[in-house]
């Protein structure tokens, strides 16, 4: 019973959206222990995706990672086995984080609301990857330049965003990033598969990967 109440959630992507901080903690402590199968189950691939693209673009082995909202581990996974070595993470869900720290991927995990400022100091880290997550920036303008403030001048920031939320005002944030000398464009994809066999999603709701380089 607890495993299909987890798999109705899965389902309720859209209904979360505009949570308040505290009711998407909830919501997600409460899918934490699925929450990976059922990610699985869905078709998502985007971790794995991430990883490649963070090696395309010359990122190290050794190189020092944050995976912004982390929760329960999958990109920190992914990436280890891509053969990263050093990976930060935060996320709000106390509960998948404990799930995270169950994944051999990760050097330090916090707790930490993405729309409040990072615990992490200027230049610390080689990459920013932000994978699922950018949904729920209340300000993404904020948290992108905080992407920018953590990473080391010549770092990447790689996150995704779904095609139904990648509108006129949020390309116009990350022009202005760029023309205020805070990153340069590296790569943006077609809009790629998402969540393929979500009965909601499927073919209607895609997501793009985005690759800046920090200045």
């Amino acid at each position: 019973m607890a495993h299909e109440t987890a798999r109705a959630a899965s389902r309720k992507l859209r209904s979360i959206q505009t949570a308040d901080a505290a009711s998407l903690a909830e919501y997600y402590d409460g899918w934490a222990r699925s929450y990976d199968e059922d990610l699985e189950d869905l078709g998502y691939e985007a971790p794995q995706r991430a990883a490649g693209l963070l090696k395309a673009h010359g990122i190290t082995a050794t190189a020092r990672i944050l995976d912004a909202c982390c929760g329960t581990g999958l990109t920190g996974r992914r990436l280890a086995e891509a053969g990263f070595e050093h990976v930060d993470g935060f996320d709000i869900s106390e509960a998948s984080l404990d799930e995270a720290r169950t994944v051999a991927a990760y050097d330090r995990l916090f707790r930490q609301d993405m729309n409040d400022p990072l615990q992490a100091p200027d230049g610390a880290y080689d990459a920013v990857v932000c994978i699922g997550s950018m949904t729920y920036a209340e300000r993404p303008e904020q948290i992108l330049r905080e992407f920018c403030r953590v990473a080391r001048p010549g770092g990447l920031v790689l996150f995704t965003q779904r095609t139904d939320y990648w509108s006129d005002d949020f390309a116009d944030v990350l022009r202005r990033l760029e023309e205020a000398g805070l990153w340069q464009t590296l790569e943006r994809t077609e809009p790629q598969p998402y969540l393929p066999r979500h009965p909601e999603f499927a073919d209607a709701i895609k997501v793009v990967y985005a690759v800046f380089r920090v200045v």
